[in-house]
């Protein structure tokens, strides 16, 4: 409503829940002149300029204090600890298109973050091999361990080795990686047959 005087006590709006939220909740907005008033100040939330976010997610996160959220475009991290490559405790979360030569390097950033390889699959786009992968967030901490790269004899072997120490296998997929088929796999040691 332009131009409004609101006074206090005065009923704004009725609060609900629709999106993707988490409560119910209502949202104001206030303008000056054209321009955003940020009258909420703000504490345990980050934010970083959108324009300058790069794939590594690198760059100067910055702590709200007592502050509202900046005008400009920026990426809102609602967490008291500053951001991390996965947010703790999701149920899953995933990365696609990753490039062969750099699938170990995210697949080390989700394992830091504890989550633990549900699922991969690779393909072969224009002599380049690419992973997507699922991860699943590792609250029971049940023993694991993926493998990639592997011929149909490694593969093998390495099945009857770790079946032979209570693990069953819970995921197996083959690509194509330099005109040669390779397999990755993930076990589990969980009950059950192998």
């Amino acid at each position: 409503m332009k131009d409004a005087t609101v006074k206090a006590g005065q009923v704004l709006g009725l609060c609900g829940n629709t999106g993707n939220s988490s409560a119910p909740h209502l949202h104001i907005e206030c303008t000056e002149e054209g321009l955003g008033v940020q009258p909420m100040p703000l504490r345990d939330t980050w934010v970083f300029d959108e324009p300058d976010l790069t794939s590594e997610r690198t760059g100067p996160w910055a702590l709200l204090a007592g502050e509202g959220i900046p005008l400009e475009p920026v990426l809102i991290w609602p967490a008291p600890t500053k951001p991390d490559w996965y947010p703790p405790e999701w149920g899953e979360v995933s990365q696609a298109a990753m490039p062969a030569a750099q699938y170990q390097r995210w697949a080390k950033r989700a394992f830091d973050s504890r989550y633990r390889p549900g699922w991969v699959d690779a393909y072969e786009v224009g002599g380049q091999t690419f992973f997507s992968a699922l991860y699943r967030w590792d609250d029971t901490r049940t023993p694991w361990i993926s493998r990639h790269g592997l011929t149909a004899a490694e593969c093998q072997a390495f099945f009857t080795e770790r079946t032979g120490k209570g693990f069953r296998l819970s995921n197996l997929t083959l690509y194509v990686e330099a005109g040669r088929i390779r397999y990755a796999c993930i076990f589990e040691k969980t009950a059950g047959p192998a």
